[in-house]
């Protein structure tokens, strides 16, 4: 049976009271119809949509009746009516059909729905129908509030607060009303008279806060706490009888997209950062994509599970992907809650789309409603107007580009989108495609060549090259897009998989759960660059072993690209590159089960990636990498806002310009920057420790180098690795690693670093690891798990099988012979059964 290509009704019986039949303005609204409908109230058509990112609010005051009424929708198949579209388009909207490996349905770009939902490379092709947001009946005397926005400016200690109020009128009606706006937790309220009418029908207000009112600022996770204030619009008659209501929750936060020449000359590019209450934010996270086919399986709960894994690891951003949704309120709320920015796409992506009248039409519509519903949230800091559009018409993915296709993009996305975005929102920065050059593309009309590393934001991709090396990495402004495949747990393809059938790399079905294309081979060739495949003659141990040797690889990989970025912060190159300000790796959840760039698998289980994330995205990272000959360690350290003298060979201007009495100033005096971090906490010791594989007793190596750091990533230590491997007494380069902590190595920051590769496993010795104990603490949610090795293990690897949880690390290298670790149950366990659920291994046992 194919349901994408069928069409159905859904049905509803409501019951009318006399009462309400009495209101003058009787509203049905339509949150989220997905997506071609048409609505019936007893059996009288009132209205059709076609956009399932569209709120529809249809009058039906005449279509009802006192006692029993039926509202029916009928929706149509987006697959059917894509493509109708398809064969009445005067000249064909390229691609026509996805990849065949994305097993899809084609004509997608013609319907406004999920792009995802039609198949993508880590999506399967489910074309949703029916009711997939609220839907409900409002009702009153002729005056219903829809939206409220807010928007906050702030000069000096002076906050402005400004707010919009859209409103729902009877035609044919003025009513005299006053508007009443008060702020919770404080004593501010403030009014406004005025005639409403249906032509007249959005109200603007400003009000100054006053100093002593004691406002406070929202800050990003990491930067300060984010307040949050209630705001209540009420208006009322002239008999002051309330009318309607409508509180939304906002914070006072301000938000700069800075793109300044890097130095004197434009040749050298401009920056790419953003500024939030004045202060520059690197931004630390991972692209957001639909967590399930079928949004109704979203909860609140599964969101909350996932936005605090968000949270663990670090991260202070997302950027909402547009071949998604438009996330459901909720998810907003937890971001203003947690202090998760948000980049917002809108939702277009890798595609040309149409540019008729009735397109612009809707999308218009979608726009307008879109940026009113998100415009109050202080979280929601950034848009870009589609995803790989404009490097895919640049770079001919679909044929070559015509004048027209061209001008199609124009007239969607810069005439309308940025236009009508602009009308509705200027505080909230905007570009108009992702990867694009910022404010070079503005410049340009709408139209430049992505992937110049000098200006606006970078996708970027390296498949079958030495994905541990830094070198192999560009060095952009901004990297909102780059990452590996990994499969997701042996435990989690086994609810699917057959044991006898499937599970094996070269199954059908594990091909066609890849839908990325050569993505199978290229996941084993990077595993083939860095270590020995496994060898088990049994076949489906084989298989989980693979399973896991690919987390090891995209963990590894996407390190070493996130660290390479955290580093180039400070720095300015020869040719002017660098000064990255962002890295937000794709992908942060699994839509479903399968291979794909994700860090958490498909329900919510960390995955090894998300096990590094929260190092390499912690607030004080130690990073040691290799540079060409020789091995460097840097300290990044994000409470530090300043990247001291920034100038490029070239004598360049700098980012954040310092001098020495700001220097002196930093090094001995408390830098609060709204958080309250002392800079002068790292006079601090950098411990390094060599250590040989097949020695666990005590390092090689030990040297201890006193440090005072001013610079947010600042390089602390180097030195050649052949003199090092000599002091240590390294065999070779493979055979030793190195361990960089500050402070306790228990707690303080720590970071291992192999020197070599793993493709001669005669280098390690079986570490017969074990589960020595497994302890409760005090919340019974919590447990403490001790392991015992008798000698090196790298990539230590240990599940819950059954048991939803995390640990509080995984994938790491066991150099002392005892390790402690915790574990958060998502579910109420015991002792015993955690304990029975366990299971531990090391790189060691996969070639056994």
């Amino acid at each position: 049976m194919d349901l994408e290509r069928d069409n159905f009704k859904q049905f509803n019986v409501i019951i009318v009271m006399e009462k309400v039949n009495d209101l003058r303005q009787i509203l049905l609204i339509c949150e989220g119809l997905d997506t071609i409908s048409s609505v019936y109230i007893n059996n009288k058509l009132i209205g059709k949509t076609e956009n399932m990112f569209v709120r529809y609010i249809l009058d039906i005051k005449s279509d009802l009746k006192v006692g029993k009424n039926t509202i029916r929708i009928e929706f149509q198949s987006a697959v059917n009516y894509a493509l109708t579209k398809a064969n009445q388009t005067s000249h064909k909207i390229l691609p026509k059909c996805p990849p065949p490996e994305f097993h899809g349905e084609c004509h997608g770009h013609y319907v406004r729905k999920t792009m995802a939902s039609f198949g993508w490379d880590m999506a399967p092709a489910f074309v949703t129908s029916g009711i997939w947001r609220d839907i409900y009946i409002t009702g009153s005397n002729g005056v219903t509030i829809t939206d409220v926005t807010t928007q906050t400016e702030q000069d000096g200690d002076i906050w402005t607060l400004y707010v919009w109020i859209y409103t729902k009128i009877c035609p044919l009606h003025v009513y005299n009303s006053m508007i009443e706006i008060t702020l919770d937790g404080t004593n501010l309220s403030f009014t406004k008279n005025i005639n409403l009418t249906s032509e007249k029908s959005t109200i603007s207000m400003e009000h100054e806060i006053p100093k002593g009112l004691g406002v406070r600022e929202w800050w990003p996770r990491g930067y300060g706490k984010q307040n949050l204030y209630n705001l209540t619009v009420k208006i009322k008659d002239k008999l002051d009888i309330l009318q309607s209501q409508k509180t939304v929750r906002f914070g006072f936060r301000t938000v700069e997209l800075v793109q300044d020449l890097v130095s004197k000359y434009e040749r050298t590019g401009r920056t790419f950062y953003f500024k939030i209450n004045g202060r520059p934010i690197f931004l630390k996270g991972s692209n957001w994509v639909p967590i399930d086919s079928f949004p109704e399986r979203v909860t609140k709960a599964r969101l909350q599970n996932y936005m605090q894994s968000v949270v663990d690891a670090n991260m202070n951003c997302l950027r909402v992907w547009g071949g998604g949704n438009y996330e459901a309120d909720y998810f907003y709320d937890l971001s203003d809650e947690l202090g998760i920015l948000i980049w917002q796409d809108f939702m277009f992506s890798t595609s040309m789309y149409p540019a008729d009248e009735d397109f612009i039409a809707t999308v218009e519509d979608e726009i307008r409603y879109q940026v009113r519903r998100l415009k109050h949230h202080p979280s929601v800091f950034f848009y870009s107007g589609n995803n790989e559009i404009e490097i895919g018409i640049n770079q001919r993915w679909w044929g070559p580009t015509t004048p027209l296709y061209s001008a199609d993009y124009v007239k969607l996305f810069m005439n309308t989108i940025h236009d009508i975005y602009m009308e509705e929102d200027q505080s909230t920065p905007i570009i108009p495609s992702t990867p694009g050059n910022g404010i070079l593309t503005i410049l340009n009309g709408g139209l430049s060549e992505p992937g110049n590393n000098l200006y606006g934001d970078a996708h970027l991709y390296v498949y079958g090259k030495r994905f541990y090396t830094d070198f192999i990495y560009k060095t952009p402004r901004f990297a909102s897009e780059y990452g590996y495949q990994s499969y997701p747990s042996s435990e989690l393809l086994n609810s699917f998989y057959n044991t006898d059938e499937d599970m094996f790399y070269e199954s059908p079905l594990n091909d066609h759960r890849q839908h990325h294309f050569n993505g199978n081979k290229q996941m084993l060739d990077l595993t083939r660059m860095y270590m020995k495949l496994p060898n088990s003659t049994d076949t489906v141990k084989q298989f989980k072993d693979l399973l896991y040797c690919t987390q090891i690889v995209q963990a590894i990989g996407i390190r070493t690209e996130t660290e390479h970025f955290r580093r180039w912060q400070c720095d300015v190159g020869e040719y002017g590159e660098g000064r990255t300000m962002g890295a937000l790796y794709w992908m942060l959840a699994d839509t479903w089960p399968g291979p794909t760039w994700s860090s958490l698998e498909y329900g919510g289980k960390w995955k090894m990636l998300h096990y590094y994330a929260q190092h390499f995205f912690a607030p004080v990272l130690i990073s040691p990498f290799i540079n060409f000959d020789k091995l460097c360690i840097y300290i990044i350290n994000d409470n530090i806002t300043n990247c001291g003298d920034m100038e490029t060979k070239e004598d360049s201007g700098t980012l954040w310009p310092i001098n020495s009495s700001l220097i002196s100033y930093l090094r001995n005096i408390l830098h609060t920057g709204g958080y309250g971090v002392p800079a002068n906490n790292f006079m601090e010791t950098l411990n390094i420790r060599v250590y040989s594989y097949d020695n666990i007793e005590k390092p090689n190596f030990i040297e201890e180098i006193p440090f005072q750091s001013v610079k947010t990533a600042e390089l602390i230590y180097e030195i050649k690795v052949y003199e090092l491997i000599k002091r240590a007494g390294c065999r070779s380069i493979n055979n030793c690693f190195v361990v960089c902590y500050i402070g306790d190595m228990e707690t303080g920051p720590v970071s291992w670093y192999p020197l070599g590769q793993f493709n001669d496993v005669s280098i390690l010795r079986k570490p017969n690891l074990k589960i020595a104990s497994v302890e409760v603490t005090h919340d019974n949610h919590t447990f403490e798990i001790k392991l015992t090795t008798e000698e090196v293990a790298v990539f230590v690897w240990i599940e819950a099988e059954g048991i939803k949880g995390r640990f509080s690390d995984n994938g790491f290298f066991m150099f002392t012979e005892t390790k402690t670790l915790l574990f958060f149950a998502w579910i109420t366990v015991d002792q015993k059964t955690l304990l029975e659920s366990l299971n531990v291994k090391s790189l060691f046992d996969i070639y056994t």
